[in-house]
This record gives structure tokens, C-alpha cells and sequence, in this order.
């Protein structure tokens, strides 16, 4: 007994402090169990096999994508460059979502097949997504990378067809993708349409205001700091602005201009700062020249001006350096507003106005007094006879009147900036006779007697032209001083600065100009041949 209780005590005391697990008698203990490994689902991966089959048991007649199996499984394989995706995608370019698409197709397939397509129609993956894809794998060369794609992309129309093969939407570059990939043949023919900016065949027949204008807001943004897409880039406040611009100035007979300027705006979606401006209203020569963009905006927005209408019938030739300062004034009205106001229009007279040039009398006399100022150069005596003799003087205000536009102001402030002739030459052309470079010499002289020789005072002349005709037949061989001779050169010494300033009588000038040149600037009378001999 004593020995049982020993033992139960020591159990208990076991069972205390070393919580051992007592096991009842003639009890076999539980052998250890493994646990139950789980079972590993397979993980299958969308295959082209199980798309294709899918796809053309479910899209049939109106609703097929792909004329065969084996065609589809061509595309899903090579051509298109699908990723596999996983079971269940439904909004990525991938195998997974178009059988996701293609499934759902056998119960709805008006409203699901064209997602089970090659297209994914926009929702197993964007438009640019599959076409990047496309063109990458069937027009080798033609993708720098997918990023670049994927933004040249961007602004294309997403209004076309599947199946257009042309129109330039991004619908008609995909059909041309999926077909160059189904041929290598036909690579030739179909990746050149494929290209964002120039589709051979995915362009538009007839270019439009309205596609233009979602091009070059798309790549190059608003001007309207509150608006979402604001660029420092952007041509036009808003699409509206940008229709009334174009259909103002080029729409609907001018195709060249809306087209060049689109081309420009799909660019720009890679190069903005470079692009934009050329894609705007001022297009900087690349499509036409700046010339010709100032004064059709001019002409559109402004009222009629003598010294512009001149300017723009001549090419702006004589005023070629206020041209950037015009450009720039009116790019900044027209993506301010879309238009132009009174305080632009009258901004754009360089003769008037001294916001976009130098060319105003004391900037000009400032310049000719610099540089023209030796003996042998000076075109005035002083400072102030310049000005009054360039104030005073309407010659030089209307500037237009004259056949080549050129007898102005701007004309002789370029002359001065002309440092490839010689000082002589630049201070005559300068001056206040033109050196029959700012005009030519009749242009100077029947100016100054259209300006001056009004009423009684004018020499038979009833109007600038006639004075030309008269003039023609003149010498043109004086020299600018003569006081005597037949010349026109004659006329315009006495005619000149000294009618102006008061230093001769007006009339006296007005009749030297006429055809007898007034008994002053006429050739002598001939010595009779002496009479024949006996």
C-alpha cells in the first residue's frame, strides 16, 4: 500500500507541476497523423485555341470577327501580339478579356462580340492600346516604342468603323494593322496607313474645320488657365474659338491650310513646343508663309488700312522686320479670345503705332543721324530737321500708295539694319529720296506731289498715277543735289526737304515737278545743227 500511495503522489505531483497527460490504463496511445494536403487548383492561361473557338461558335453572321479559325488563331498567335492576360480579364488588351467577351457573347452577342474581337472595341483595351500593339508586331520599323505610339495616338478620331480602310480615325489604322498582319506581303501596302500623322489611306478626303480644331486642342491644349488641359502651348481658348478661326480665315475652299496645320497639330502631340505654334492661326512658314498668315488674319478681323492693304498686296516685303512683333500680337489675340479688337488692329500699323517696330519718326531719325553722320553720309542737317521733315511728311504714313509698297519708313529702317552694302549706299537707300530702293524714284517724287501739290498748286496731274506716266520720262540719270537738268533726280532735290521745311516756295517746288520742270529741272535747248554747206 505504501508503495501505491508513493506512486499516486507522485503522479499528482507530476500532474501539478509538470502538467503531464496521464494515460488511463490498457489505453493504447494515438498514433501521430498527418494533416490533409490541401488540393493545388491547375492554373490554366487564356490560350488562342480556347478564344478562337469561342469567339466563332458565339459571333456569327453580322456579328463575326474573323472569317475563319484559322484566321483568328493567325491574329491571336502572331499577328496581333495579344497578351495572354488571365481568366476573367474584362478591361485590358489581353487573350483573357476577349474570351471573357466571347463567353458572354453566346447569351448577348449584339452587345459583346465586338469586345471579343481583334479591336477589343474599346473596352478590352483602348483603341490605342490595340492598334500600338498591332503595329508593333505587323509593320517592323514603324513603332519607336509603345509609349511614343500611345501618345501620337491620342489625338486621332475615334469616330470611324471597324473594317474603314480609310478616313483617318484610328478605327481605319487599326483595319490596316490587323491586314498587314495577316500577309507579309501586304506589309508595303498597309503599314503606310498606319502612321499617326501622314495615313496614306486613313486620311480625310476633304480636310475639315472640325477635325482640326479636335487636333490641335487634343495636342496642344487651352489657353484658359481655369480649364482642365490648359497648356502654355495652346493656339485657341477653346474649340469654338478654333472653328471660328478657321472656318473665318480657310474654310471651306482653303484645304492646304486646315490640312498643313492639322498635320502640325498631330505632331505637336510629341513635340508641343515645337509643333503648336506651327499648327496655330500664325503658322511661321510652314504652312504658307507669315506673310501671308498676319494678313489673312488682317484682313478677317481688322478694318481696312492703307499702309496694311499695301503691305499684304507686297508681301510684306518692306515691312519683313515688324513681322514677328505682328505674329506675336496676334497669336496672343486669338488665344486670348478668338479674335482680334480695335487696340490689336490698330497695334498691327507699324507706321502709326510704335508697339511692333522701331519704325516711327524719332526712332528712325535717332538711327539715320547715328549711323548716316559725316559729310559724305548725312541725308539732314540736325536731328530736328529730320523729324519734322519725317512728322510732317504723309508720304511715309500711308506707305502704301506707292505701286511697290516700299517708299516708307520700315523700308529705310531696314536699309539701315543692312550691313552687307556699303555706308554710301545704306545712307542713301535711308534717306529721305529712297536711292530707288524704298521706292523707286518716281514712287518719291509723285508721292511727295500727291502729298503736297494739292489744288492749283498740283502740275497737271490729276492723280499718282498719271504723275508716274509723266515722270517715266524723265532722266533718271542726275544725282540727288543737281539743281539743273531734266532729271527726275532734279525735281526731287528741289521738290524735297525744301518744300517741306519752308525753306522754298511750295508752288515753285510743285511747278518744278511738272513735265517743263518749270524752266529749272529742264534740259537745255538743243544747239541747232548748223545749216547745211553750199
Amino acid at each position: 500500500m505504501a508503495g501505491t500511495e508513493h506512486q499516486q503522489w507522485g503522479w499528482l505531483v507530476c500532474l501539478v507541476l509538470l502538467q503531464c497527460t496521464v494515460f488511463e490504463p490498457n489505453v493504447p496511445p494515438t498514433p501521430d497523423v498527418a494533416p490533409p494536403v490541401p488540393d493545388i487548383p491547375t492554373i490554366t492561361f487564356p490560350d488562342c485555341q480556347t478564344y478562337c473557338s469561342s469567339v466563332q461558335t458565339a459571333c456569327t453572321g453580322a456579328n463575326a470577327q474573323y472569317e475563319s479559325v484559322d484566321e483568328c488563331l493567325q491574329v491571336c498567335s502572331s499577328g496581333a501580339g495579344i497578351p495572354a492576360g488571365t481568366t476573367g480579364d474584362t478591361s485590358t488588351n489581353t487573350v483573357g478579356c476577349r474570351i471573357t467577351y466571347a463567353k458572354a457573347a453566346l447569351d448577348d452577342p449584339d452587345s459583346n462580340c465586338l469586345y471579343a474581337g481583334v479591336s477589343g472595341g474599346n473596352q478590352c483595351g483602348s483603341w490605342c492600346d490595340v492598334l500600338c500593339h498591332l503595329k508593333q508586331h505587323n509593320c517592323a520599323g514603324s513603332v519607336q516604342n509603345i509609349g511614343t505610339c500611345l501618345v501620337e495616338c491620342k489625338v486621332l478620331s475615334t469616330d470611324g468603323t471597324l473594317g474603314d480602310l480609310d478616313g483617318d480615325t484610328v478605327q481605319c489604322r487599326i483595319e490596316h494593322s490587323r491586314l498587314a498582319g495577316l500577309d507579309e506581303n501586304n506589309q508595303d501596302l498597309h503599314c503606310p496607313s498606319t502612321d499617326a500623322v501622314n495615313g496614306v489611306f486613313c486620311s480625310d478626303a476633304k480636310p475639315s474645320c472640325e477635325r482640326y480644331c479636335h487636333v490641335v486642342q487634343s495636342a496642344c491644349g487651352t489657353t484658359d488657365t481655369q480649364t482642365l488641359g490648359f497648356s502654355p502651348h495652346a493656339q485657341y481658348p477653346t474649340n469654338v474659338a478654333c472653328e471660328n478661326v478657321c472656318t473665318t480665315l480657310w474654310g471651306p475652299d482653303d484645304d492646304e491650310a486646315i490640312e498643313c496645320r492639322g498635320k502640325q497639330a498631330k505632331l505637336a502631340a510629341l513635340t508641343p513646343a515645337e509643333s503648336c505654334p506651327l499648327a496655330g492661326p500664325i503658322s511661321k512658314d510652314a504652312c504658307g508663309s507669315e506673310c501671308d498668315s498676319v494678313c489673312q488674319l488682317i484682313s478677317a478681323f481688322c478694318p481696312s488700312d492703307n499702309v496694311l492693304d499695301s503691305m499684304c498686296q507686297n508681301g510684306c516685303e518692306s515691312y519683313e522686320a515688324a513681322l514677328p512683333c505682328q505674329s506675336a500680337l496676334l497669336s496672343k489675340a486669338i488665344a486670348g479670345s478668338g479674335t482680334m479688337d480695335e487696340t490689336t488692329c490698330a497695334q498691327m500699323n507699324p507706321t502709326t503705332s510704335p508697339t511692333c517696330s522701331d519704325y516711327n519718326c524719332p526712332a528712325y531719325c535717332d538711327a539715320i543721324q547715328d549711323t548716316c553722320n559725316t559729310t559724305e553720309t548725312a541725308q539732314y542737317s540736325n536731328l530736328p530737321t529730320c523729324l519734322s521733315y519725317c512728322l510732317e511728311w504723309a508720304q511715309w504714313s500711308p506707305g502704301g500708295t506707292t505701286p511697290n509698297g516700299k517708299n516708307n519708313l520700315s523700308c529705310r529702317m531696314a536699309q539701315l539694319n543692312n550691313t552687307e552694302i556699303v555706308l554710301d549706299e545704306q545712307c542713301a537707300n535711308a534717306g529721305p529720296y529712297g536711292g530707288a530702293t524704298c521706292g523707286s524714284w518716281c514712287d518719291n517724287l509723285c508721292t511727295i506731289v500727291d502729298a503736297q501739290c494739292v489744288d492749283d498748286r498740283k502740275p497737271n496731274f490729276a492723280s499718282f498715277s498719271s504723275c508716274h506716266d509723266a515722270c517715266a520720262t524723265y532722266s533718271p540719270k542726275g544725282q540727288i543735289g543737281d539743281t539743273t537738268g531734266g532729271t527726275v533726280q532734279c525735281r526731287l532735290t528741289l521738290l524735297g526737304p525744301s518744300t517741306m521745311l519752308g525753306t522754298s516756295s511750295v508752288a515753285d517746288g510743285c511747278a518744278i515737278a511738272g513735265v517743263s520742270g518749270n524752266e529749272v529741272c529742264s534740259d537745255p535747248d538743243p544747239v541747232p545743227d548748223p545749216p547745211p554747206g553750199p
